[in-house]
């Protein structure tokens, strides 16, 4: 991909953790006691923050993430509203999942104008503590137990330089616009931290197939998002152009297979495929896994939360899936059954839940491979021109390129018979109970 080709440009919000909790406790009025416990978590474009701290003066102190989003996502405060929305609901419905604080301001989004270049010195936090008291020295404001409200215009220079963007013009050149939000942190492990069996990649399945079964329920078909990078629906004509950073040239050989195999056997059927909104990233990453009783080692479905909605999308639901698996498959710890029967036990869970139609099935191993492409291609690509210091971006390329190579030669017809042999497998089970 050439600098002409921008969709995956963006500026990571230049946010360091000091500046970070002042925001939480200026716009959410968050309480931190101890800022040793404020560390930056892995993120691909946005600054994702976790910290402790207590409300509005309440005394029980609680596990945040205060996530900054990058410049182009925070353009579409619409969809970031809607995003919050989504969490709300599935909140609701039972789901363990990160849902949004609301600030000083009655909204969960607050955007943010936020220098390119460091500004140190407008507003310093202690060494120990950042606190919602009195700070009259800097801008007349009280923020003591939460008690102020404050309008748009009445909060500058928040920390370093970096205040509530009012809407007036500003330098690109010099600022960032970005959206800030204070999420609820969902504690646990994550799927690739944990010893694995077969039952919890069963009941993995059944968590994001229940998730993708519920959130049918949401009217949203003003999430498409027909620019996305990471939908599927047209992963050809996003990654090709993205080649000329991958150097090796057999790697070139199968993304460019993959490529004309989903132009051939899935571009055709995309009509045919049932929509609805999707997580859009449900990989091992994303899944959390938090056992209420610490002596079981099976996670049971209720157990594991889903976190980072970023990705939301209004688009074929068999996408779903084919992501999960794709990253089952790229798990570093293998189970003596083998990388392609322990995505067929996830499988088995996803369809006792939310069953695939013909259709979805006959696409499914292709849209495998592209997500395999997909992911492997994006982040050479980013690593190389983009951001060439975040490691998390190849994680995926650490067993990527073998295992993608690996699943692509094995026929498709006899892993997609594999998965439905034990998804059958699992239902006659389930009927003799």
């Amino acid at each position: 991909m050439n600098i002409d080709h921008p969709p995956l440009v963006r500026t990571k919000p230049p946010v360091e953790k000091h500046q970070a909790a002042v925001l939480a406790a200026r716009l959410f009025n968050l309480h931190i006691t101890d800022l040793s416990f404020v560390k930056e978590l892995n993120s691909y474009d946005d600054r994702n923050f976790y910290m402790r701290g207590s409300l509005n003066g309440q005394r029980e102190c609680q596990e945040y993430v205060l996530k900054i989003i990058n410049d182009v996502e925070s353009r579409h405060e619409y969809f970031l509203e809607l995003q919050c929305n989504i969490m709300l609901f599935l909140q609701t419905r039972g789901y363990n999942c990160s849902s949004p604080v609301l600030s000083i301001l009655k909204t969960h989004l607050v955007r943010c104008k936020i220098p390119r270049k460091h500004r140190a010195g407008i507003l310093h936090a202690e060494p120990g503590h950042v606190s919602v008291v009195t700070d009259k020295d800097t801008n007349g404001i009280s923020l003591e137990n939460g008690t102020s409200t404050l309008s748009v215009t009445s909060l500058r220079n928040i920390v370093d330089g970096i205040e509530i963007y009012d809407g007036e013009e500003y330098s690109e050149d010099e600022f960032l616009v970005c959206a800030v939000l204070l999420l609820n942190f969902v504690p646990g492990k994550l799927l690739n931290e944990i010893p694995l069996n077969t039952q919890l990649l069963f009941n993995a399945g059944v968590a994001v197939g229940s998730m993708d079964r519920d959130l049918k329920d949401f009217a949203g078909e003003e999430l498409k998002r027909p620019e996305f990078s990471w939908d599927l629906s047209n992963v050809d004509e996003k990654i090709e152009p993205c080649l000329e950073a991958v150097t090796d040239p057999h790697h070139v050989e199968i993304v460019r297979e993959v490529c004309e195999a989903f132009r051939k056997n899935v571009k055709p059927k995309l009509h045919l495929l049932p929509k609805q909104i999707i997580h859009g990233d449900p990989n091992y990453t994303n899944l959390v896994f938090a056992p209420r009783n610490k002596h079981c080692s099976q996670y049971p479905v209720q157990d594991i939360g889903v976190i980072d909605f970023g990705d939301l999308n209004y688009s074929c639901t068999v996408f779903e899936i084919a992501i999960s698996l794709m990253y089952i498959l790229n798990l570093e710890g293998v189970l003596k059954c083998g990388r392609t029967q322990m995505a067929g036990h996830f499988f088995a869970g996803y369809s006792s839940v939310h069953p695939l139609s013909s259709v979805e099935l006959e696409v499914l191993p292709v849209l495998v491979a592209s997500r395999f492409c997909q992911s492997l291609v994006f982040g050479a690509y980013v690593s190389k021109l983009v951001d060439p210091g975040n490691e998390y971006i190849l994680e995926t390329a650490k067993n990527g390129w073998e295992n993608l190579e690996e699943f692509w030669k094995t026929p498709k017809e006899e892993v997609l018979q594999l998965w439905m042999e034990m998804s059958e497998n699992t239902r006659q089970n389930q009927d003799e109970l």
